[in-house]
């Protein structure tokens, strides 16, 4: 992955070896969106220029992990979410929060309530018992290896 990022790349019109910019570089050659998305670290952005021809393209590289989704409204990926539980969930009833999207780009912004599911009670009589003090969680059946067997 990192070899097919950072390879050399030669120029579509000119065939001459074209440069990757730096960080500093690249923000000159990206637009408003992009720049707000490798500010925010939702994306990361290579711009390679032919220094023959000063033909340019710049290639775009999502993070894995973020906390940045793709805004319903400027379809950039800098939207965020925050959720502030109003009512706790418990083992009887289920429980309310407050979730607040914005974008950190556009004005977009939504609130709404979520229902955070019942609390799942445990039960002390899951699993067996057993009086030598070693179970097995599957019973039953032929051990041993695979492979062909006589079936004698």
């Amino acid at each position: 992955r990192k070899w097919r990022r950072y390879r050399r790349r030669r120029c579509p019109q000119c065939k001459a070896a074209m440069v990757r910019l730096t960080e500093a570089e690249d923000n000159a050659l990206l637009e408003k969106e992009q720049q707000v998305e490798e500010r925010i670290g939702s994306v990361d952005y290579d711009v390679w220029n032919c220094s023959e021809c000063s033909y340019h393209f710049t290639l775009r590289y999502p993070r894995w992990v973020t906390n940045y989704a793709k805004c319903p409204q400027c379809r950039n990926r800098t939207k965020f979410s925050t959720e502030k539980v109003i009512e706790r969930a418990s083992t009887t009833s289920a429980g309310t929060a407050l979730v607040e999207e914005r974008c950190a780009f556009c004005r977009f912004r939504r609130e709404y309530t979520k229902v955070i599911p019942r609390v799942q009670s445990s039960s002390s009589a899951s699993g067996g018992s057993s009086r030598s003090g070693s179970s097995s969680s599957f019973g039953g059946g032929r051990s041993g290896g695979g492979g062909a067997s006589r079936g004698y």
